[in-house]
């Protein structure tokens, strides 16, 4: 599970410093759109966040999650 959370999370770190933004879509980690490789990422996603590693924000249901990767459970 830990080897799966730092995939993650080193993923959404590349994408920020690609991109150059402090926060990243949900759909920019998804290679895929279905359903197994949504829920691969996405229970990750709840768990670095639950672990302050991350900020997973949705302004509104089935809508877009935003990604911010936090240093020390604050935005950096």
């Amino acid at each position: 599970i830990e080897e799966r959370l730092n995939k993650i999370l080193k993923e959404i770190d590349m994408l920020i410093k690609k991109f150059k933004k402090k926060t990243i879509p949900f759909s920019r980690i998804v290679e895929r759109w279905e359903r197994d490789t949504i829920i691969e990422h996405f229970i990750p996603v709840v768990y670095l966040d639950f672990q302050r590693k991350i900020d997973a924000t949705q302004k509104e249901f089935f809508k877009e999650i935003y990604l911010t990767k936090l240093e020390n459970g604050v935005e950096h």
